[in-house]
């Protein structure tokens, strides 16, 4: 990542074909990543998909987010954790997400922490500020949970 102007930044990512249907992904001083198409499109078991890491670039994004205002209120947590699935569908204009599931269970450290976080409504902050979940045009369903550590 690099910084354009003041609010603009820009990252790059290098694809490098190795053989077969497998790239192999490489960004900064991040570890390398083998890719390929999924299994069900003819590529080898055992690679990451681009279906999984779009799906994945989502679910990190609004874990960013969701730490961003933990930290800014100044909120301990105790976990967090999140699932995501895609619903992918031939549509009139080709095979297309349709629909994203995402769901994240928080737990936080005291009481006094579970009510700062649930007072500013955490899933319309994610909704709004998560800059990936925005660009995205299908639906994203978010639910989440943040019980307090008891």
């Amino acid at each position: 990542m690099t910084q354009v102007r003041s609010n603009s930044y820009k990252y790059e990512v290098e694809l490098l074909w190795i053989g077969g249907k497998v790239g192999l992904l490489k960004s900064g001083n991040a570890p390398e990543l083998s890719v390929a198409p999924p299994v069900e499109f003819g590529g080898p078991a055992g690679k990451w998909t681009p279906e999984e890491l779009f799906i994945s670039s989502i679910q990190s994004c609004m874990m960013g987010t969701f730490l961003y205002f933990t930290e800014k209120l100044k909120v301990s947590i105790q976990s967090y954790s999140s699932t995501a699935k895609g619903i992918m569908e031939m549509t009139p204009n080709g095979l297309r997400f349709t629909q994203i599931d995402v769901h994240i269970n928080a737990k936080t450290d005291d009481e006094q922490s579970h009510e700062k976080l649930t007072s500013i409504n955490m899933k319309e902050k994610i909704e709004k500020y998560c800059p990936v979940s925005a660009a995205v045009s299908c639906p994203i369903n978010l639910t989440i949970n943040i019980t307090p550590n008891q």
